[in-house]
């Protein structure tokens, strides 16, 4: 019996790691857009299992601040832009009804594994933008507004969040403005306790200061090196 539960173990096992592969697979032929579309739709349903007013109208101010296109939207004046973001509106919302109406009903940790692995797949599209931090924090300002807008977020739907910014390389968070502050202000007090020189204490804390955004430089570097 023991023999037989342990088989079973590392089949599922192995189930598991072939899924996770499927899945990297599937999110690997998909566009950055389509990604984006995910993360909106799951949490655009997740949770409160219906769509307000309220979610239309914070999603096309979300496909306006995303700058989202898509080869797929049919555009009848392409020139006229409150008429495109009203299409595109349109299409992004009938595509997450028709892929993630029934998000609401899966589990809450096999929503994190799948946050888990478009987040990861986006960061290797990210990489190839200008400007990657902003992009993916614009991203994670869309699902927080997402997240609050019957009123306060919910546990689930901050985790959910805290997900999606712990994988993804590009979301520095608070980490480093904590470390700055802290590794500053200790700096300064020490100075100030040792030497009466202000000028001396100024020169310092800038090169402190200066230190640390190379350090952070170096390391969101390291962090898009191994994407």
């Amino acid at each position: 019996m023991a023999d037989n539960e342990l088989e079973g173990t590392e089949v599922s096992d192995e189930v598991r790691a072939a899924s996770e592969s499927s899945t990297s697979q599937r999110l690997a032929a998909l566009s950055k857009e389509e990604k984006q579309l995910i993360l909106i739709g799951v949490f655009l349903f997740y949770g409160t299992r219906r769509v307000t007013q309220k979610k239309i109208s914070a999603l096309k101010t979300i496909i306006h601040h995303l700058q989202f296109d898509s080869d797929g939207i049919p555009h009848r004046d392409p020139t006229d832009e409150e008429l495109k973001l009203a299409e595109t509106t349109g299409w992004v919302l009938n595509v997450l009804r028709s892929n993630f109406a029934g998000e609401s009903a899966l589990p809450e940790e096999d929503v994190k594994v799948l946050l888990r692995e478009v987040t990861r797949s986006l960061d290797k599209d990210l990489k190839r933008e200008p400007d990657p931090e902003q992009h993916a924090s614009r991203i994670v300002e869309a699902l927080e507004k997402l997240a609050g807008l019957e009123g306060n977020a919910t546990t689930n739907e901050k985790n959910l969040i805290r997900v999606v910014k712990s994988q993804s390389k590009f979301i520095t968070g608070n980490s480093w403005r904590i470390i700055g502050s802290i590794t500053l202000i200790v700096s300064i007090v020490v100075l100030a306790a040792v030497s009466d020189d202000v000028s001396v204490i100024f020169t310092v804390a800038v090169l402190v200061a200066t230190c640390l955004s190379a350090l952070k430089w170096v390391t969101q570097s390291l962090s898009r090196a191994l994407i």
